[in-house]
């Protein structure tokens, strides 16, 4: 993997994991549960449940699964499939620091 596809691939991923956190957090909110009841349903704790709806922190499949029964929501809801960045399309989802480090990787390969 060459510099500038892993730099992309981890935007990408760190993307995904934002958006979903904050499908997770829709949901929860939708059915007026607390971080803290979620994460005693899923058997995770409060402080993960926050960490992963903030996008901070990589959920294992066990954990999506878990989610995803509790909230009575398709997994490939709470991933978010149908709106994936692609690699090619990255520049919609960077913010301007991250766009200016992939920019000057590209110029530099």
């Amino acid at each position: 993997m060459d510099k500038i596809t892993g730099v992309c691939y981890y935007l990408v991923v760190e993307e995904l994991y934002v958006r979903f956190g904050a499908n997770v957090r829709q949901q929860r909110r939708a059915q007026k549960l607390s971080q803290e009841r979620l994460g005693e349903l899923t058997d995770m704790g409060r402080p993960t449940v926050a960490a992963i709806e903030a996008g901070r922190q990589a959920v294992t499949l066990h954990q999506a699964v878990a989610l995803s029964n509790v909230l009575a929501v398709g997994l490939m809801e709470l991933i978010g499939v149908g709106g994936a960045p692609s690699v090619d399309g990255l520049e919609q989802v960077l913010d301007d620091h991250d766009l200016r480090i992939v920019q000057q990787l590209r110029g530099a390969s």
